[in-house]
């Protein structure tokens, strides 16, 4: 009876070591250059759009989050980075 016990008793030690999983967030760090996104595989956004909390920004080739200027790509971002949408929008749609 105690065997079984001892035998339980490692065999969920070991399940429950077993079972945990390194997880990966995204996190946003900030130097004297500006701001940049660590994604949650481990790489550093560059040259690309991502989506972070439900909002869009951009990201330069050195990795750092484009604010207040329009992307490479044509599009506004404000202050914050974040994607203009309301902005673009109202310039998509204007008539001429």
């Amino acid at each position: 009876m105690r065997m079984k016990t001892i035998i339980s008793g490692l065999m969920a030690a070991v399940l429950s070591t077993g079972m945990t999983l390194t997880a990966f967030a995204g996190s946003w760090g900030k130097n004297d250059t500006g701001w940049f996104y660590l994604k949650d595989n481990g790489q550093y956004a560059t040259n690309e759009w991502d989506t972070i909390n439900g909002k869009y920004y951009y990201f330069d080739g050195n990795g750092y989050m484009l604010s207040d200027t329009i992307t490479p790509d044509g599009y506004t971002v404000n202050a914050d980075g974040a994607l203009n949408i309301w902005y673009d929008w109202k310039v998509s749609v204007r008539i001429y």
